[in-house]
C-alpha cells in the first residue's frame, strides 16, 4: 500500500524523527509517532527514498544497493501496472524486496548518525545487496511470469564488492 508512495511522491521538507539508537529520544513511547499524521495509507509521507544513502554514496556497497533500489523501483511501477493477486508468490517476493529496502534506509540513516566505520557500512550493505540479489531471482524464477517483469527483475542482480579487510575488521569485533 505504501510502494507508490514511497518511491514516487516524497516530501522533502518532512522532519527527521529522532533516533533511540543515538539516544536522541527516550526508549519509552517515541513522541515523533504520536505526532507524525496518521490517516489513509496513500497520504503517508516520506523521503525521497535515496535521500538516506547519499551521505554513504562513496561506499561502492552502499551504491550498488541504492541502485538496486532504483531497479526496484521501475520493477515495481511495471508489476502494479499488471496488479497481480495479494496473496500471490508475486506479492509475496515483491513485499519482501520493498521491506529490505525500507530497512536499508533505516540502517543507512543510523550508520550515518552513528558515524559508524565505512567496513561495517560495507558489511552491512554486502549482505543486503544479496539479499536482494535472491529476491530478485526468486522473483524472476515465478512461473507464468511476464518477460518484462522477469528481465527487470534480473537487471537488479548486482555482485558486491566488499574488500576482504572489511571482513576481517568483522570478524575482530567478536
Amino acid at each position: 500500500q505504501f510502494m507508490r508512495r514511497y518511491f514516487d511522491r516524497p516530501d522533502s521538507p518532512l522532519p527527521e524523527p529522532p533516533s533511540v539508537v543515538c539516544g536522541q529520544t527516550p526508549s519509552r513511547e517515541n513522541p515523533y509517532l504520536f505526532k507524525a499524521r496518521t490517516g489513509a495509507p496513500h497520504a503517508v509521507k516520506f523521503h525521497h527514498f535515496l535521500d538516506a544513502y547519499r551521505p554513504l554514496e562513496t561506499n561502492r556497497n552502499v551504491a550498488i544497493f541504492a541502485e538496486q533500489a532504483g531497479l526496484f523501483r521501475q520493477l515495481s511501477s511495471k508489476i502494479s501496472e499488471a496488479s497481480p493477486p495479494s496473496e500471490s508468490p508475486m506479492s509475496m517476493t515483491i513485499g519482501q524486496c520493498f521491506a529490505t529496502i525500507v530497512y536499508g534506509q533505516l540502517v543507512a540513516e543510523n550508520l550515518v548518525r552513528l558515524n559508524m566505520p565505512e567496513s561495517i557500512t560495507s558489511t552491512i550493505f554486502s549482505i543486503l545487496a544479496g539479499d536482494l540479489n535472491q529476491l530478485a531471482l526468486q522473483l524472476a524464477a515465478l512461473p507464468d511470469i511476464d518477460d518484462a517483469i522477469r528481465q527487470a527483475a534480473l537487471q537488479m542482480v548486482r555482485i558486491p564488492e566488499t574488500r576482504a579487510a572489511d571482513w576481517k575488521f568483522i570478524a575482530t569485533l567478536y
